[in-house]
């Protein structure tokens, strides 16, 4: 969108455009390891020149339940003005909360939209936020997944006898100890590292404790 005319804010802005400075690439890409100009470096390439030629800018953001919006106004001492505005999807981020997730979006649309409405190079298209970093992972293939192995059949007998990683039997430890015995063998299975015959001796602990605890008859109460 823009003013009814902007001829006297496009003739400003060509002139601080050809005074502008190149913005520094100060930042680095993790993933892609491109460099890249993070938002104050653009912010230091262009506000001496706007400033020169009656020309600055300011940035809202708006959002709903679904996405943050960033309307950029680039504004001239004339009235004259022009602006964008960028929406991105917003959400939860596992390990990150809501104000992160947001100032992250946030600073990520407003480098773009300033740059874009200023015709100030600010490096490649993907930055260190967690977009670039969305856009990288899309890019590796995904993990093979293990094959999936069949639980070892066993008599009680059988699942009495076999042992935990210090040799005690599991019918000799007792119920609560066996409990967080299971939660570990649970949380290894999980992974996709171990070998195939590591996780077949986890597959046949589980078992085994399974069984053990299943056996045990709880004491009846005591007599009043």
């Amino acid at each position: 969108m823009k003013s009814d005319t902007i001829g006297t804010l496009a003739k400003a802005l060509s002139q601080a455009q050809a005074d502008m400075k190149a913005a520094v690439l100060n930042a680095e890409n993790p993933f892609l390891k491109n460099k890249y100009a993070d938002l104050g470096a653009v912010i230091e390439a262009a506000r001496p020149a706007l400033a020169k030629h009656g020309l600055s800018f300011t940035q809202l953001v708006s959002s709903n339940q679904e996405y943050i919006s960033l309307e950029t106004y680039l504004l001239h001492e004339s009235g004259e003005w022009l602006n964008s505005v960028f929406s991105l999807p917003f959400g939860d981020v596992k390990g990150r909360s809501l104000a992160q997730e947001a100032g992250s979006i946030i600073t990520y649309m407003r480098r773009y939209s300033l740059a874009a409405i200023l015709g100030v190079y600010a490096g490649d298209d993907d930055d260190g936020t967690d977009k670039g970093k969305v856009a990288e992972k899309k890019t590796q293939p995904a993990k093979p997944q293990p094959e999936p192995m069949m639980k070892p059949a066993m008599t009680l007998d059988e699942a009495r006898k076999v042992t935990a990683k210090d040799g005690r039997e599991y019918v000799t430890i007792p119920p609560d100890e066996l409990h967080f015995h299971l939660k570990g063998i649970s949380d290894a299975l999980q992974r996709d590292d171990i070998s195939t015959e590591k996780r077949a001796e986890f597959l046949k602990k589980q078992v085994a404790i399974t069984m053990v605890l299943d056996s045990y008859v709880p004491e009846p109460p005591p007599a009043s």
